[in-house]
Protein backbone atom coordinates (compact mmCIF):
# COMPACT_ATOMS: atom_id res chain seq x y z
CA UNK A 1 0.00 0.00 0.00
CA UNK A 2 2.36 2.36 -0.70
CA UNK A 3 1.79 6.12 -0.95
CA UNK A 4 -1.39 6.06 0.66
CA UNK A 5 -1.90 7.59 4.04
CA UNK A 6 -2.26 5.21 7.13
CA UNK A 7 -5.95 6.17 7.92
CA UNK A 8 -6.85 5.49 4.10
CA UNK A 9 -4.90 2.13 4.44
CA UNK A 10 -7.37 1.14 7.81
CA UNK A 11 -10.42 2.65 6.06
CA UNK A 12 -9.30 0.13 3.36
CA UNK A 13 -8.42 -2.79 5.61
CA UNK A 14 -11.73 -2.53 7.61
CA UNK A 15 -13.50 -2.44 4.34
CA UNK A 16 -12.22 -5.81 3.44
CA UNK A 17 -13.39 -7.32 6.60
CA UNK A 18 -16.86 -5.90 6.78
CA UNK A 19 -17.22 -7.61 2.92
CA UNK A 20 -15.18 -10.94 2.67
CA UNK A 21 -17.52 -11.30 6.31
CA UNK A 22 -20.31 -10.02 4.72
CA UNK A 23 -19.59 -12.58 1.67
CA UNK A 24 -18.99 -15.79 3.79
CA UNK A 25 -23.24 -15.05 6.20
CA UNK A 26 -26.25 -16.46 4.21
CA UNK A 27 -29.07 -14.44 4.81
CA UNK A 28 -30.39 -16.66 7.01
CA UNK A 29 -27.78 -19.10 8.30
CA UNK A 30 -27.18 -22.36 8.08
CA UNK A 31 -29.28 -25.40 6.81
CA UNK A 32 -32.77 -23.57 7.92
CA UNK A 33 -31.18 -20.35 6.42
CA UNK A 34 -31.01 -22.00 2.88
CA UNK A 35 -34.54 -23.58 3.32
CA UNK A 36 -36.05 -20.01 4.06
CA UNK A 37 -34.42 -18.62 0.91
CA UNK A 38 -35.45 -21.48 -1.12
CA UNK A 39 -39.29 -21.32 -0.50
CA UNK A 40 -39.17 -17.33 -0.74
CA UNK A 41 -37.04 -17.99 -4.15
CA UNK A 42 -39.17 -21.42 -5.33
CA UNK A 43 -42.60 -21.96 -2.97
CA UNK A 44 -43.53 -18.26 -3.47
CA UNK A 45 -43.71 -17.97 -7.64
CA UNK A 46 -47.44 -19.48 -7.13
CA UNK A 47 -48.18 -19.50 -2.99
CA UNK A 48 -47.76 -16.42 -0.45
CA UNK A 49 -45.57 -17.08 2.36
CA UNK A 50 -48.96 -16.88 4.74
CA UNK A 51 -50.41 -19.88 2.74
CA UNK A 52 -47.30 -21.57 3.34
CA UNK A 53 -47.39 -20.39 7.27
CA UNK A 54 -50.99 -22.06 7.70
CA UNK A 55 -50.27 -25.21 6.61
CA UNK A 56 -49.16 -27.64 9.73
CA UNK A 57 -47.54 -30.51 8.14
CA UNK A 58 -44.99 -33.04 9.11
CA UNK A 59 -41.92 -34.33 7.44
CA UNK A 60 -44.26 -37.10 5.18
CA UNK A 61 -46.68 -34.54 4.71
CA UNK A 62 -44.80 -31.74 3.30
CA UNK A 63 -43.03 -34.48 0.68
CA UNK A 64 -46.10 -35.10 -0.60
CA UNK A 65 -47.09 -31.56 -1.17
CA UNK A 66 -43.76 -31.23 -2.88
CA UNK A 67 -43.88 -33.63 -4.44
CA UNK A 68 -46.70 -32.71 -6.27
CA UNK A 69 -45.96 -29.13 -6.89
CA UNK A 70 -43.10 -30.38 -8.81
CA UNK A 71 -45.93 -32.30 -10.96
CA UNK A 72 -47.65 -29.22 -11.41
CA UNK A 73 -44.25 -27.38 -12.62
CA UNK A 74 -42.33 -26.47 -9.33
CA UNK A 75 -38.38 -26.66 -10.74
CA UNK A 76 -36.27 -28.07 -7.87
CA UNK A 77 -33.96 -30.04 -7.62
CA UNK A 78 -33.88 -33.78 -5.05
CA UNK A 79 -31.60 -31.83 -2.51
CA UNK A 80 -33.64 -28.00 -3.06
CA UNK A 81 -37.11 -30.54 -2.21
CA UNK A 82 -35.31 -32.37 0.66
CA UNK A 83 -33.93 -28.97 1.91
CA UNK A 84 -36.99 -27.35 1.88
CA UNK A 85 -39.48 -30.63 3.23
CA UNK A 86 -36.93 -29.70 6.36
CA UNK A 87 -37.22 -26.48 6.80
CA UNK A 88 -40.84 -26.48 6.43
CA UNK A 89 -41.46 -29.56 8.96
CA UNK A 90 -39.29 -27.97 11.63
CA UNK A 91 -40.32 -24.60 11.45
CA UNK A 92 -43.75 -24.94 11.03
CA UNK A 93 -44.07 -22.79 7.42
CA UNK A 94 -41.67 -19.87 6.44
CA UNK A 95 -40.37 -17.24 8.85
Amino acid sequence: MRGMNAQVASVIAAAAIVLASAACTPTGSGASGQGDELVKSKCTVCHTIDRINQANKDRPGWDQTIARMRTKGAVLSDAEAAQIADYLSQSGGSK
